[in-house]
């Protein structure tokens, strides 16, 4: 396969991966936003809504997974910090380390078809 196409390859999945990370970024956000709204009474979502189970279903117990043992220090008065922490990495720091990644992909694909590195 040509070095270009595999490029342009590593290139869409860069974009889809990290546009992906994004829009979970985004589910956060409505997750957080939906559950402050809950927890002070101002809206009562409908659990069997499709909206509201596709939300939950992709958030409630990804925290838990990430942060284990170590959540109960991140709670301060009644906001737990875990959300906006997880929703800092995803949208910051992993599409950081996920760009250097395919970048450094890239630069193998360069050198093992012989040639100039990018």
């Amino acid at each position: 396969m040509p070095v270009n196409v595999l490029i342009t390859i590593v290139n869409i999945a860069q974009t889809i991966v990290i546009g992906g990370l994004y829009l979970y970024s985004f589910l956060w956000l409505g997750w957080i936003i939906m559950s402050w709204l809950e927890a002070f009474g101002v809206v009562h979502p409908d659990p069997y809504h499709p909206v509201i189970r596709v939300v939950r279903a992709a958030t409630d117990g990804v925290i838990d997974k990430v942060f284990g043992n170590i959540r109960d220090k991140l709670i301060i008065g009644f906001i737990d910090l875990s959300p906006f922490i997880f929703l800092f990495i995803v949208a910051n720091i992993l599409p950081q380390i996920l760009s250097w990644l395919f970048a450094v992909l890239r630069q193998f694909i360069m050198r093992s078809a012989g040639g100039v590195p990018l």
